[in-house]
């Protein structure tokens, strides 16, 4: 606030509005969609974290959009975009698990953000098993900082273990190769 012409208080331009409650406390209220108290305050409301998930067939279009429900759900995140590049390779794992399925199949995609903030992220994504139906469970699957030999897909870990900082495998029984399905991303400190 400053003294205008006469005296009186004026707003300064570009200042924020700041307001009184009803107990006489003074507060400033958000300013817009990308104010971070509005995502703090989600945060507070589910302190485990938030997850978005959805349903895609197994084809290979569906990688897009698939990067773009990461890229909606994480946007501002300072690892959103390494998160999106894990999850177009994921999908690939999964649309190639499901190849050759003489009936229709399709995969989940999982978006999480959890801890304090919502620095740490998680993208997951489920195939179909051998039903065609899909699980989101996060059962039967094992952390690794590094890739796991004889996996299915050489390059996709390049990708996903270069990008990540944990990455999660399907717990193969003896015998069948594994596939990476989850990975971690953490913002810098």
């Amino acid at each position: 606030m400053s003294a205008g012409e006469g005296g009186t208080l004026t707003a300064d331009a570009g200042a924020a509005p700041v307001f009184k409650d009803s107990r006489g406390r003074t507060f400033i209220p958000p300013t817009g969609m990308g104010d971070p108290r509005l995502l703090l305050a989600a945060y507070r409301l589910m302190p485990d974290g938030m997850v978005w998930r959805r349903l895609f067939p197994s084809r290979a279009d569906q990688a897009r959009q698939a990067r773009e429900l990461v890229r909606c759900m994480l946007r501002g995140h300072d690892r959103a975009e390494d998160a999106e590049a894990v999850m177009s390779e994921l999908v690939n794992v999964a649309i190639a698990h499901a190849a050759g399925r003489p009936f229709f199949s399709s995969f989940i995609a999982e978006v999480q953000r959890f801890g304090t903030a919502g620095e740490t992220l998680r993208v997951t994504v489920y195939h179909c098993g051998p039903t065609g139906i899909p699980t989101y469970r996060q059962r039967h699957s094992s952390i690794s900082r590094r890739p796991i030999a004889g996996t299915a897909d050489e390059r996709c870990l390049l990708v996903v273990h270069g990008l990540a900082d944990a990455v999660g495998y399907w717990d193969a029984p003896p015998g069948v190769p594994t596939y990476p399905m989850s990975a971690e991303f953490t913002a810098p400190a």
